[in-house]
């Protein structure tokens, strides 16, 4: 057996440690996770020491993971493991599935918006600087005016 196959096998037997969800069908890893929820093993594989475990699991079932892709989840349980519920994608197809889903949209968190936000609040020559704060935003995230507007409207009912 080569080590990249030992390796394979140590993860499927370290990947055991999840509980089914029997409402969502998730395998919910049990180990250690990132402060964003996701499951995270130690590992050889991918050049690294340690990976999420979604990935784990997609390459003891897929193979490795092409570069440049990510393993996304059908089911948006960061601690899930159920290669069922894994897709693979690109980082722009992961922000639209986030933005056809409305479960999170990333510009919420860059600091342009907020400088977008405050300029609304304020004089005509700032509001022409958030046009261009929402411009660079909408490229940036490739997401419609109708979501840029959604998260301005947002900010100005708190």
């Amino acid at each position: 057996m080569d080590r990249f196959q030992k390796q394979i096998d140590s993860l499927k037997r370290r990947l055991s440690n999840y509980e089914l969800d029997e409402r969502t069908g998730c395998w919910e890893w049990k180990g250690c996770k990132s402060q964003g929820g996701y499951g995270v093993i130690g590992t050889c594989i991918e050049g690294r020491t340690s990976t999420f475990t979604h990935r784990a699991a997609w390459i003891v079932e897929n193979g490795l993971i092409p570069n440049g892709m990510l393993v996304c989840h059908h089911c948006d349980n960061p601690a899930c493991v159920n290669p069922n519920h894994l897709w693979l994608g690109s980082p722009t197809d992961n922000i639209k599935d986030m933005v056809t889903k409305q479960r999170h949209n990333p510009a919420r968190k860059d600091p342009m918006l907020k400088e977008a936000q405050q300029a609304l609040l304020h004089s005509e020559r700032k509001r022409r600087k958030c046009i261009t704060y929402m411009k660079t935003l909408f490229d940036k995230y490739e997401l419609t005016n109708d979501e840029i507007l959604q998260v301005l409207e947002e900010f100005k009912h708190k």
